[in-house]
């Protein structure tokens, strides 16, 4: 199990920025509905990128 001390600063800022704890031992994600979107907007030019 990860404490908050494994995570850097930056780590940590990501992690709270896109989950939220629901439970002791449970996080679910903040943006469900464009969570797939960014997705894909995001890894589009580095997969892209990879090809060539």
């Amino acid at each position: 199990m990860l404490t908050k001390n494994a995570l850097s600063k930056k780590e940590q800022r990501l992690m709270r920025h896109w989950f939220r704890k629901t439970g002791e031992n449970t996080i679910e994600l903040k943006e469900k509905r464009w969570a797939a979107v960014k997705i894909v907007h995001y890894m589009t030019p580095i997969l892209y990128r990879l090809e060539k």
